[in-house]
């Protein structure tokens, strides 16, 4: 039984989106300046990729907002865009501290795993080490799993969709579509680069042979 329910679209000032793109800027500015000094000057050239700021961007998002999302959901500096967010997907809602239960679960997940293996990928990129791209493998399906099931439970909840998500359009199709598309896209993207480099690495390596 389906135990969200909506909540109104709460006064954001510009206060608000200013805290969430500042720590977003310094969040991924800081981990592309800890990697390029772990990296060294020869691996330079290695740091500053859009796959790279994709990873960071993603890692910052699962480790800062979605970790408040599941430990901070009341008490957080983010707290009013979160309520932003609720306006359109009720699970994300404050609910005496918690979020819905399936979704806590869901976002823990990708709050303590999720964030730090992007972290991982990235490292392991800019200093070519070879176990990069199965560890890339594990972070995109491990996402692609995350958004799936983000979007097969309210179907299957005795309410659906209409009990789980806004009406508005614009809450509905910015916020809670919009703001989960990319991790069909780019985690995909990098499934297939991962999957196509060690294909190419088994193929050099039987061709050795």
């Amino acid at each position: 039984m389906s135990l969200v329910h909506p909540f109104p679209v709460p006064g954001i000032l510009w206060y608000d989106w200013a805290v969430i793109v500042s720590g977003l800027g310094i969040g991924v500015g800081g981990m592309f300046e800890f990697i390029r000094y772990s990296a060294g000057k020869k691996n330079e050239h290695r740091v500053y990729t859009w796959t790279n700021f994709w990873l960071l961007l993603s890692g910052v998002i699962h480790v800062w907002i979605e970790f408040n999302m599941v430990f901070y959901r009341s008490s957080s500096l983010i707290k009013p865009t979160m309520d932003m967010y609720a306006a359109a997907d009720y699970r994300y809602g404050d609910y005496n501290g918690m979020m819905e239960s399936g979704t806590t679960a869901m976002e823990l997940i990708t709050a303590v795993i999720d964030g730090p293996l992007c972290f991982l990928v990235v490292f392991a990129a800019a200093h070519d080490f070879p176990w990069r791209h199965p560890v890339q493998i594990i972070l995109c399906t491990m996402q692609l799993y995350g958004l799936v099931w983000f979007t097969l439970q309210p179907i299957y909840s005795d309410t659906g969709l209409a009990g789980h998500f806004s009406s508005d359009p614009m809450l509905f199709w910015l916020i809670a579509v919009g703001a989960n598309a990319p991790w069909s896209i780019f985690p995909t993207i990098l499934l297939i680069q991962s999957f196509c480099a060690i294909v190419d690495s088994f193929k050099k390596s039987s061709t050795v042979r």
